[in-house]
């Protein structure tokens, strides 16, 4: 009998081949990841379904929009496959093109990982609008990381409850604990801050940079700003000319062993988002949680709704400190109260912190929801179903 096929609507970045790994939670140098496309590939491997990536269908630029031949090679190429995973923009437009066909197709699942933008002209809204609705009456089963978005689309679309799945990003916990912190960092420039007399920003350009430096600009402990993003750098370098402390730090190439030291060893991780309909954001939110780190959040957007959910579900205090959005003030208290939490007090929200992502959203709710939807996307056919979303 012959196995299984799915296709991963994602560029593989690094190659277009790759090696699977037998056990991923042996890979000890990097954390499992909800959107790690090859920690999905591998999971989907190990329950007997082989898989491609799309530039593996067609080694070009995953993008519908500089390269719409893309749509049609993954139409032409469809027959091959029992199940497509679409995530994002990139998997809407496949799964609403494939939903499409009259004859055999794959089982779609829809992944979701952010609300509709609001941005832009009236056409892109409406064309988001109109792609998604294809994508959602199209799909087989759709997986939402948003408990909003979930709860959204059951009351747009009722006779589709059965088949949308809510899944919250989540953090490696066997991977972001404090305990395998090692005692020194590889970069043996952050032993400055060993005895956690640091704040940490981790992230990409949804990050308000200019928000965060301008309103701790007089804080006496030094801040750690890490990201990935050349262009997020180069503006912090500007900002740290202005606002910056002598103790300062920009780290564009930091390892998944020093990021867990920071989480582990910082005073506080620092969060402020541009963006209120998108969960940018939330990931290094639960890894830093999960290493038992104090966090403090600006509220009022999908990040605040989503944490509250989750706290409610699992029963728990909620772990994170919220401050009024863009209120300097309200960012300045936020952080000196933490700052001044003596070691009892800080070991208690530690604790809280760390069993928070334990019980509300591990990795391996993420793995195992979007298994489900796989499943029940190789069990079901074309449905039509009544409904649009608002």
């Amino acid at each position: 009998m012959s196995r299984l096929r799915c296709l991963i609507a994602q560029p593989l970045r690094s190659n277009t081949t790759w090696q699977p790994v037998e056990n991923p939670t042996l890979l000890h140098s990097e954390p499992r990841h909800p959107f790690g496309y090859v920690h999905v590939a591998n999971m989907l491997l190990a329950r007997g379904i082989d898989v491609q990536f799309i530039n593996q269908v067609r080694p070009r630029p995953a993008n519908v929009y500089s390269n719409p031949e893309l749509i049609y090679d993954v139409l032409h190429a469809s027959s091959q496959f029992d199940v497509v995973i679409g995530y994002s923009t990139v998997g809407t437009a496949i799964v609403s093109a494939l939903s499409l066909l009259p004859n055999r197709r794959p089982g779609l699942v829809l992944y979701l990982q952010a609300q509709l933008n609001p941005g832009g002209s009236l056409v892109k809204r409406l064309s988001r609008r109109i792609l998604f609705n294809r994508a959602i009456h199209g799909a087989s089963a759709t997986v939402s990381v948003l408990s909003d978005l979930t709860q959204q689309i059951k009351r747009s679309y009722p006779n589709l409850r059965g088949r949308v799945h809510y899944s919250p990003v989540g953090a490696d916990t066997a991977f972001f604990d404090s305990g395998f912190a090692s005692r020194e960092p590889e970069d043996r420039n952050l032993t400055q801050f060993q005895s956690g007399h640091c704040l940490l920003v981790v992230g990409d350009a949804t990050r308000d940079d200019q928000f965060i430096y301008s309103a701790l600009y007089e804080r006496a402990l030094p801040l750690v700003r890490v990201t990935r993003d050349i262009e997020v750098a180069k503006r912090v370098e500007r900002l740290a000319l202005q606002y910056g402390h002598p103790q300062d730090m920009l780290l564009n190439q930091v390892s998944f062993s020093d990021l867990r030291w920071l989480y582990s060893h910082c005073n506080a991780v620092v969060f402020a988002a541009n963006d209120s309909w998108e969960p940018a954001g939330i990931t290094a939110l639960t890894e830093a949680l999960s290493c038992g780190a104090l966090c403090i959040c600006n509220s009022g957007g999908c990040i605040e709704r989503e944490i509250l959910y989750l706290a409610q579900e699992a029963h728990l205090t909620c772990p994170i400190l919220f401050y009024r959005s863009g209120d300097s003030n309200a960012l300045r208290h936020t952080t000196s109260a933490v700052v001044r939490l003596d070691q009892q007090a800080r070991l208690e929200k530690s604790v809280l912190a760390r069993e928070f992502v334990q019980r509300a959203c591990p990795v391996e709710r993420s793995y195992q929801t979007l298994w489900e939807a796989v499943l029940q996307a190789l069990d079901q056919k074309t449905v039509v179903v009544e409904g649009s979303y608002e």
